[in-house]
C-alpha cells in the first residue's frame, strides 16, 4: 500500500474538465403541486465512460485520474463536496478551487472495460437502489453485460442479491472495499433517482422523498419479475398479505406492531423482517401477494417484484415521502396510505409514540382484497 496525495476538484460529472464521454440516456420531468404552487424537477440519467479513474467501492463517486476531478454519481453539485470527505483525508480548498486529498492507493490496475458501481455499504435494501439498479442501467444503455468491480469480501447476502438480479459470478472482478484502485476504461452510472430534498417557501417546506427515473425502474422491475427463480402464484390459489416489519429502522418502527399483526392474522399473512430474510425469499412472497404492507423506507423497493395491480399499503410518514407512490405509479400497482395515530409531527428517529391506526389498516386490507376479488371475477368472465 502507498499513500498518495491527489488534487481533487469539486465538479459534477458533465464538467468540461473531465476527460470522459457522458451518455444521457433519458431525461425525466416531474411536477409536484403544493399549496397554490407547482414545483418542477428534472432527473437526468447518465452513464460516464472515463479512460482512467481511481475507484473505491464504498464511495459514491470515482476520481478522474487525468484531471483529478470528482465524477459524482449523484450528479448533484451540492453533494460532491461532502462526498470528498468520505474518500480520504481532505485538506483546505486551494486558490485554484481544488482540494488536496490523501487516500490509499492499493497498487491495483484494472484494464477494463468494466462497470464501477457504488457505494457498496449501508442498508442492504439500498443495494437495490445503488448497485442492482446501477448495473441494470449500464446494461440497458450499453446493450452489453460488462464485468463489474465488486468488493473482494462480498458477504453471502451481497452475493445472493447479485445472483438474484441475474449478475452471476462470471461478471465479478474483486477489488478491496476500502482502498482505491486505478481503472482504465471505466463505465460509471449515475443514480436513477433524486434523493430526499425540500421545496416551497421556507415556512411551507415539504420533503418530497424519492423521485425515480422511470426507464431504469421499469428495466429493473422487468428483470426481477421475469426471474425464473420466482415461482408464479398458482391460479386460484390463496390470496396473501405480506407485512414488512421495520423494527430495525428507527422512526419507521410501528410501536403497536404486535397489535397490528394480531389483527391482520385473520388474513393469509406472511410477516417478514427484511434484514433477516434473503432478497429472493422476500421477492417470492411479494410476487405471490395481493397486498403488501410496509412503513416508508428502502424496504419498499422489494415491492418491485410485485405483480401488476398488487396493492401497496404504506404507513404515512411525517415528511410525506412519496417513495411507495412513485414506485406504484411507474410499475402499474395500487398505492394506499395508512395514517399514523399520532397527529403531532414526529422526529424522524422518535420511536416513543409511533402507532398505526389498526382499525383503518384492517379496513384498507379488506377493501383491497375485495377489489382484487372483483377484478378476478371480471377477468374470469
Amino acid at each position: 500500500m502507498s499513500e498518495i496525495t491527489v488534487r481533487a476538484g469539486v465538479e459534477i460529472a458533465h464538467s468540461d474538465r473531465l476527460r470522459a464521454t457522458v451518455f444521457r440516456h433519458s431525461v425525466s420531468k416531474f411536477e409536484i403541486r403544493h399549496e397554490a404552487e407547482t414545483y418542477r424537477f428534472q432527473l437526468n440519467r447518465f452513464m460516464v465512460h472515463a479512460p482512467d479513474i481511481y475507484f473505491r467501492p464504498i464511495d459514491r463517486f470515482a476520481l478522474d485520474q487525468a484531471t483529478h476531478t470528482v465524477i459524482d454519481t449523484d450528479m448533484v453539485r451540492a453533494r460532491t463536496e461532502p462526498a470528498v470527505t468520505g474518500f480520504g483525508d481532505p485538506g483546505p480548498l486551494g486558490e485554484d478551487g481544488r482540494r488536496p486529498l490523501t487516500f490509499t492507493d492499493n497498487g491495483l490496475a484494472i484494464d477494463g472495460p468494466v462497470l464501477c458501481v457504488s457505494p457498496w455499504g449501508g442498508a442492504f435494501s439500498n443495494q437495490i437502489l445503488h448497485i442492482l439498479m446501477g448495473i441494470t442501467q449500464c446494461d440497458d444503455i450499453l446493450g452489453d453485460r460488462l464485468p463489474v468491480l465488486v468488493p473482494d469480501d462480498l458477504s453471502a447476502r451481497e452475493k445472493s442479491n447479485l445472483a438474484f438480479a441475474g449478475i452471476d459470478e462470471s461478471r465479478w472482478i474483486g477489488v478491496p472495499r476500502t482502498t482505491a484502485c486505478r481503472v482504465k476504461d471505466a463505465f460509471i452510472p449515475s443514480k436513477s433517482f433524486i434523493r430526499n430534498s425540500t421545496f416551497g417557501p421556507k415556512k411551507f417546506q415539504v420533503n418530497y422523498g424519492f423521485l425515480f427515473e422511470p426507464t431504469t425502474l421499469l428495466a429493473y422491475t422487468a428483470r426481477i419479475r421475469a426471474n425464473p427463480r420466482i415461482a408464479k402464484p398458482p391460479t386460484g390459489g390463496p390470496r396473501r398479505v405480506v407485512y414488512i416489519s421495520r423494527k430495525d429502522a428507527g422512526g419507521r418502527y410501528t410501536t403497536n406492531e404486535d397489535e397490528a399483526v394480531q389483527a391482520l392474522s385473520k388474513f393469509d399473512l406472511r410477516y417478514i423482517m427484511p434484514t433477516q430474510v434473503p432478497i429472493e425469499e422476500i421477492a417470492q412472497a411479494i410476487a405471490n401477494a395481493d397486498v403488501v404492507i410496509s412503513a416508508f423506507g428502502s424496504a419498499i423497493l422489494h415491492f418491485l417484484a410485485a405483480r401488476h395491480g398488487t396493492t401497496l399499503i404504506e404507513y404515512d410518514h411525517p415528511a410525506s415521502d412519496q417513495c411507495g407512490r412513485a414506485i406504484c405509479r411507474v410499475t402499474g400497482c395500487e398505492h394506499v396510505y395508512c395514517t399514523r395515530v399520532t397527529e403531532k409531527r414526529r422526529s424522524f428517529l422518535d420511536v416513543s409514540d409511533n402507532p398505526v391506526d389498526v382499525k383503518e389498516l384492517v379496513g384498507l386490507v379488506e377493501a383491497a382484497l375485495t377489489r382484487h376479488d372483483e377484478k378476478a371475477r371480471r377477468e374470469a368472465t
